[in-house]
């Protein structure tokens, strides 16, 4: 047998093993460590074994803690009596909570917005605007 011969036959002895190394290295994932604190401000992104294409997973962690627990205040209360609003208002108003009169004579209101903007000109970082809220209780 050639030596040119011999060399050939004896690279491709281990195709099986050398494919079985390859398809280990394109379908190799890194363990996913499950964090001691979650930091639901931060995008959460994964790669998966299709082309290592990235996945962002950060609306399904935000839906699953809200899931569990809300994630920020929000609501309506209709209250028909003064007192009650008054209640309400000082149950959960902050430094930004602000009340709204309708004066119509006809029909007069008060409404209690008790995660108001703060006070303040705007101004917009990489956080976003620190003055802003929701505005959504």
């Amino acid at each position: 047998m050639s030596e040119q011969f011999h060399d050939c036959a004896a690279s491709t002895e281990n195709t099986a093993q050398t494919m079985r190394d390859l398809m280990a290295d394109i379908g190799h994932h890194d363990p996913i460590a499950i964090p001691e604190t979650v930091d639901l401000t931060k995008p959460l992104l994964i790669t998966t074994p299709n082309h290592r294409q990235v996945t962002d997973l950060t609306g399904h962690r935000l839906a699953a803690a809200e899931f569990f627990k809300p994630l920020r205040r929000k609501g309506i209360a209709r209250l028909t009596q003064l007192q009650s609003l008054v209640d309400w208002a000082n149950r959960f108003k902050s430094e930004n909570s602000v009340l709204f009169a309708n004066p119509d004579q006809s029909q007069p209101t008060l409404t209690c917005i008790a995660d108001y903007h703060a006070s303040g000109p705007v101004t917009i970082g990489h956080a976003g605007d620190p003055t802003a809220s929701h505005c959504a209780h």
